[in-house]
């Protein structure tokens, strides 16, 4: 079977019709084959010399040209099918964009908005660390500034320990008043406690009738007071 540019076959029934195909190179004229098939038949009568209805030869014309016309159309349905085919898959092809397109938004949209969350509550924890560390900062501050105040009076009560028992032994011989005078101006002398200055400061205590010093270190130390000098 003949095949056309495009490759494709062509049918039997159309290689008549279609110029330059073998079927028609090197046959001989029409004139020539009846002038030879006259030479060759034998005489005939004048009933079969006689040519054939009009019709007949209009049928024949029309055999060649209708097989050629039922391939092309064959051959155009089958185009037809193919492109239905194409269009069916390009469709579908178009359907799956259009749903992972939407599916990717719907992906950004949600990767954006847990980023946002992420981000406020990376700010919510960041101001939540920031107190806590000013928090403990102060707590800190308090501390060293307690523990400061813990130094000092423990090495004012130190200082006048060593004040108080560093006397003569005659001093035992005295009364408890001289000794009291003599210890309240070595304290004053010595910038420790002024015990006349305390109990000015602090009536509640002149009132109690208690000594001074010791309200001062039984008390006065832990509830902020004065010692008198400052």
């Amino acid at each position: 079977m003949k095949q056309n540019d495009r490759g494709d076959a062509i049918p039997k029934a159309m290689k008549r019709d279609i110029p330059g195909t073998p079927e028609r190179v090197g046959r001989k004229r029409p004139e020539a084959d009846a002038a030879t098939s006259r030479s060759k038949a034998p005489a005939t009568t004048s009933s079969e010399q006689s040519p054939r209805p009009q019709a007949d030869a209009a049928q024949d014309e029309q055999v060649a040209p209708s097989a050629g016309a039922r391939w092309w159309m064959e051959r155009a349905k089958a185009m037809e099918g193919k492109i239905a085919e194409l269009e069916t898959k390009l469709s579908a092809a178009d359907e799956q964009v259009m749903r992972l397109s939407a599916s990717a938004a719907a992906a950004e949209s949600n990767l954006l908005s847990r980023a946002e969350s992420d981000r406020m509550a990376a700010r919510t924890a960041e101001a939540r660390a920031q107190s806590e560390i000013i928090k403990v900062m102060t707590r800190l501050q308090d501390a060293n500034q307690e523990a400061k105040r813990y130094a000092h009076e423990a090495e004012w009560l130190r200082t006048v320990y060593v004040l108080m028992h560093d006397r003569p032994r005659w001093w035992f011989l005295m009364s408890d008043a001289w000794r009291s005078i003599k210890i309240r101006r070595r304290l004053r002398r010595r910038g420790l406690f002024d015990a006349d200055a305390y109990l000015t400061l602090y009536p509640d205590v002149a009132g109690a009738g208690i000594d001074p010093l010791i309200h001062y270190i039984s008390h006065g130390l832990a509830e902020g007071r004065s010692n008198g000098i400052d």
